[in-house]
């Protein structure tokens, strides 16, 4: 059988890095501002499926503009904080974030509740529409690149892509493809979230040379807000792992996870993506931001027998 692609999404985000402290770092890097200073959306679809930023304008594209134009969606052009989540937890069709402030010891945190108002991260909805069930991967155009911002030539890697995290909430599916019924859904839960963490074995010369960072290392996203806890505090983080928040990892070299991310049945499938800069990362520290930008390209496409 002739091999079917649906290329998603040509996610740039342009990311650059401000230091403005030189705290000592714990897990949160104290007083740090990373800016968004362009993001590019593209999707493209092939092999019998149909995108739409809105669920009633169908083709094989949608670009930032029309994502733009939807105002459930996060699209930030202000200054992101880092943040951090394990997805889903405790409501349904949304990730839950925090916002961290780490004391001047550089021992404890202060984690405060974000929602999309904040613009603290990336989310927009993309739906899918296809006449018949469908499995999806990762392709090889998918990657995380260090970037220069303002234009498209490769940087020199500070490091800030190491604590890039993409995560996948399939919404739901509307087996009618009512527009109004599929715009409605919202009802992911963890079983259907992916977080990606790429570049997952590598790590900035900070972390390994003072925090001795080694391989792929496992992080604990924030669970509940809190004043003054432990960067490690069982209350406020929990480990995100690959059984219990469907962690999916990928090193450097292989640039992407490999295998089946979700299913599409038939009709209008609803999926928020989610992009931002994980607070717990060991690498989220002030020097992996300076000057550089990060560039992240999403593609998909369906895996057939």
């Amino acid at each position: 059988m002739k091999k079917r692609r649906i290329l998603l999404a040509l996610i740039m985000l342009i990311i650059s890095g401000v230091s403005l402290t030189t705290a000592t770092y714990a897990w949160f890097t104290a007083n740090r501002k990373v800016s968004v200073e362009e993001i590019d959306v593209k999707a493209q679809a092939s092999g019998g499926i149909q995108i739409s930023a809105d669920a009633i304008n169908w083709s094989n594209e949608v670009n930032l503009d029309q994502l733009k134009a939807v105002d459930t969606n996060v699209i930030p052009t202000t200054a992101l904080k880092p943040v951090t989540t394990i997805g889903v937890n405790g409501e349904t069709g949304k990730f839950k974030f925090f916002v961290g402030e780490l004391n001047e010891a550089g021992d404890k945190v202060t984690l405060t509740e974000t929602n999309d108002a904040d613009n603290n991260y990336v989310a927009f909805d993309l739906y899918f529409y296809s006449a018949t069930p469908q499995k999806i991967k990762f392709n090889d155009a998918t990657n995380i690149i260090a970037k220069n911002v303002g234009g498209t030539d490769a940087a020199v890697d500070k490091g800030l892509k190491k604590s890039i995290r993409v995560g996948l909430l399939v919404q739901g599916n509307d087996a009618s493809s009512t527009p109004a019924t599929a715009t409605a859904l919202a009802n992911g839960t963890i079983a259907n979230q992916q977080i990606w963490e790429p570049n997952a074995d590598t790590h900035t010369d900070y972390a390994k040379n003072m925090l001795g960072a080694s391989g792929i290392m496992t992080y604990k996203g924030g669970t509940a807000a809190g004043a003054n806890v432990a960067t490690n505090a069982e209350t406020n983080f929990a480990t995100v792992t690959a059984a219990t928040h469907h962690l999916l990892t990928s090193t450097e070299a292989a640039k992407y996870p490999t295998g089946q991310i979700f299913d599409f049945q038939a009709g209008i499938t609803k999926v928020r993506v989610y992009a931002w800069i994980e607070g717990q990362d060991i690498d989220c520290e002030d020097t992996a931001s300076l000057g550089t930008g990060v560039g992240i390209t999403l593609s998909f496409e369906l895996i057939t027998e």
